[in-house]
């Protein structure tokens, strides 16, 4: 064993005992590479040990230098993981598209209690969002990023990745206005649908709802005031004024620390989701996903900008 190394995953060839392809299968249906990496996780998840002599093995190959047919290998991985990224080696990320790699909003399991959505789906979601303020702005009207949307905003310059849906805020003087702007919203290939409730308006995109509803702005009540911006997923959209400001006064001072949304949680409003008592994320509904909240401590910084395999 002196000359041998202990690995998670081995690229070139090994010895193993038959009864260990008997009591861990080998996945069916899938690229040998796949196949194998998804059975080497397997073994890493039973605490089996896997050993590689590399005097007595043949030459593994620079898997980094056939481009396309290693992404055509791991694609099977990347479905079977629910991951959009598969980081090889320091320099070299293998992507995958939303259906490739099985994220998209509509797919079982990715929008469930306890995990964090996919990649895919906070973009569906976050462009939505951009559509909405994008068309509030080119009609000369006043929309601002609200409640969650606006946390997430000052968080992680996106939607928080337990989003649920967005709230956008039209001055109260405005939501006039903002009905003359159906149309645009149910043009041609817009891809929402319109729904008028008695003091608001609710736009559903394929999988995601967007609320806008009037609120007292304080950018309006200021003469000479310029609109205030933040970055919102590689673009400037108007938020409140003094954004974190607004969202500690909305949430009180615990509004750094995560929680999932209120209706999650089982609590009576969105008000009472940062009061006092100890936060945790709730219990995943998949134990030992990748996207699993529960292994995260809520107070703290959690990186979500780049999932890396």
């Amino acid at each position: 064993m002196e000359e041998c190394l202990v690995c998670h995953h081995v690229q070139g060839p090994f010895v193993a005992k038959k009864s260990l392809f008997q009591e861990v299968a080998v996945k069916a249906g899938v690229s040998s590479t796949s196949a194998f990496a998804i059975w080497f996780l397997k073994l890493k998840n039973l605490d089996k040990t896997v050993v590689s002599c590399p005097d007595a093995m043949a030459i593994v190959t620079d898997e980094s230098q056939q481009l396309e047919s290693t992404h055509r290998q791991w694609r099977d991985l990347a479905f079977h993981l629910q991951v959009e990224r598969i980081r090889m080696n320091s320099s070299y990320v293998l992507e995958y598209g939303c259906k490739d790699a099985g994220t998209t909003c509509s797919t079982k399991g990715i929008r469930q209690v306890g995990k964090a959505l996919s990649k895919c789906c906070m973009k569906e979601l976050s462009n939505d969002i951009k559509v909405v303020m994008r068309t509030c702005r080119e009609n000369g009207m006043l929309c601002q990023l609200n409640a969650g949307t606006n946390l997430g905003a000052i968080k992680f310059n996106s939607v928080l990745p337990w989003e649920l849906d967005a709230d956008i805020s039209v001055h109260h003087s405005n939501l006039t206005a903002f009905d003359k702007l159906k149309s645009n919203f149910l043009a041609k290939n817009s891809g929402f649908t319109w729904k008028s409730y008695q003091g608001h308006v609710n736009l559903f995109s394929s999988n995601w709802k967007v609320e806008v509803y009037p609120h007292v702005l304080v950018n309006l009540s200021l003469p000479n005031l310029s609109r205030t911006i933040i970055e919102f997923d590689g673009e400037y959209v108007e938020t409140a004024l003094s954004p974190g400001l607004f969202g500690r006064n909305l949430y009180g001072k615990e509004i750094y620390q995560h929680v999932q949304h209120w209706s999650v949680i089982a609590k009576k409003d969105a008000w009472d989701i940062y009061s006092g008592h100890v936060k945790q994320f709730p219990r995943c509904s998949t134990p030992g996903h990748h996207a699993c909240l529960d292994k995260f401590k809520p107070d703290g910084n959690l990186i979500f900008k780049e999932p890396i395999l």
